[in-house]
């Protein structure tokens, strides 16, 4: 009988959660987006920014994690199926890491940080 290794199934248990932490990231970004239009209260719009750079750090770092182990798992055994799960990891890393960027700068801008010469 054929058993699948811990390896496999860790691989693939990080690359559906980066996916699932990577689409919430991008529907929370989407609601706040939405609540600009619809005039969302600020508090409320605090909030989403919160929540979405949480989210979007746990993403960055899971995604991470999952590069280097699916990295591992190409070099030991060089199948195709990871290579197509390397490439996605990667966008989700890009798309998050500028979320993250993003959800922070708002955060920072919006506090009324003094900038420096003023």
């Amino acid at each position: 009988m054929l058993r699948k290794s811990r390896k496999q199934l860790t691989v693939r248990f990080l690359y559906r959660l980066v996916m699932f932490l990577t689409v919430f990231s991008f529907c929370l970004f989407l609601m706040f987006m939405y609540g600009n239009f619809q005039e969302f209260q600020d508090e409320t719009q605090y909030m989403l920014l919160n929540i979405l750079s949480g989210t979007s750090v746990c993403a960055l770092l899971l995604s991470i994690s999952s590069l280097v182990t699916e990295f591992v798992l190409v070099m030991g055994r060089a199948k195709k199926v990871y290579l197509r799960m390397i490439l996605v990891t990667s966008v989700c890393f890009l798309m998050v890491f500028f979320l993250v960027v993003l959800s922070r700068f708002i955060l920072v801008a919006g506090s009324g940080y003094p900038f420096p010469g003023r």
